[in-house]
């Protein structure tokens, strides 16, 4: 672990920044971290917190961001895709439906209206029969809907999702935990131009109806959202499903490398010592 980390460190500390392992950058526009806060930092497109979403551990990293029934995030001025390519990326983990809305729990809303101008990548109640997984694009309502689905289960467990819109390709892809599920073509899809906030874990049907409320919110957990003006590889989705980038924070990596030296350090002492080691 020292030997592998040790060069990240002194890279980290002459470059002036963190040694990002697993994150790649080309074509990232907007990275959300959820580490404690709802800051962008990558671009300036800063979250807002809306009701009152918590933050919680992750097995990703220290936290993520968890939203609940009232209680979510948005970014009022979002990334408006037009005609070009992009892709979105992000951990999840989905506990439960909203009692009033047990159909499906939305895991990110891009949207221009209900079911217009956007993507909306969505887990759905097995108890339905519909596929667990789905990622919906549309340009006007006038013009053609596009759907991916997967049926893999991932209920109850944290998963990697990326959806890719290929404008050249005429492509959208779905994967889950760097496996495509499902590819289908988008001949005739329109221009996005989503007007209404990009929604964390929320869909909203921009008025209440048919007995449930206008946002529809699932138990879900979000951890490391990124947004790229381009269209990720397979290989490309594969990497980020497989590590886990570092914090950008300077500090927290500054940390994790003064915690690693020190426990080389101990370890050495406790072997040198005679004694038991430190893990057995």
């Amino acid at each position: 672990m020292f030997l592998r980390l040790a060069p990240l460190c002194v890279l980290s500390f002459v470059l002036g920044g963190p040694a990002v392992a697993g994150l790649i950058s080309n074509g990232l526009i907007s990275r959300y971290e959820f580490e404690g806060t709802l800051t962008d930092s990558v671009g300036q497109a800063d979250g807002t917190a809306i009701g009152s979403p918590n933050f919680s551990s992750s097995p990703v990293s220290a936290q993520s961001l968890q939203v609940s029934r009232g209680n979510f995030a948005q970014v009022t001025n979002g990334f408006v895709p037009g005609l070009s390519s992009f892709s979105i990326s992000t951990w999840f983990r989905v506990d439960d439906f909203q009692a009033d809305f047990p159909l499906r729990a939305p895991i990110f809303t891009m949207q221009g209206g209900d079911f217009e101008h956007g993507l909306t990548a969505q887990v759905h109640n097995p108890a339905f029969g519909d596929p667990t997984l789905t990622a919906f694009l549309r340009g006007a309502r006038s013009g053609p809907s596009f759907t991916a689905a997967s049926n893999t289960s991932v209920l109850g467990e944290w998963n990697h999702l990326s959806v890719v819109v290929d404008r050249q390709g005429e492509l959208l892809s779905l994967y889950l935990n760097g496996m495509l599920q499902e590819e289908v073509g988008i001949t005739g899809l329109g221009s996005l131009d989503p007007d209404q906030p990009f929604l964390f874990g929320t869909y909203d049907f921009t008025t209440a109806r048919n007995g449930h409320g206008r946002f529809i919110t699932g138990d879900t957990r979000l951890d490391e959202f990124l947004i790229y003006d381009r269209a990720l590889t397979a290989s490309e989705v594969s990497t980020l499903s497989g590590t886990v980038p570092e914090p950008t924070s300077l500090a927290s990596f500054a940390g994790l490398c003064l915690v690693t030296v020190f426990t080389r350090r101990r370890k050495k002492r406790v072997r040198s010592g005679g004694t038991q080691k430190l893990g057995q």
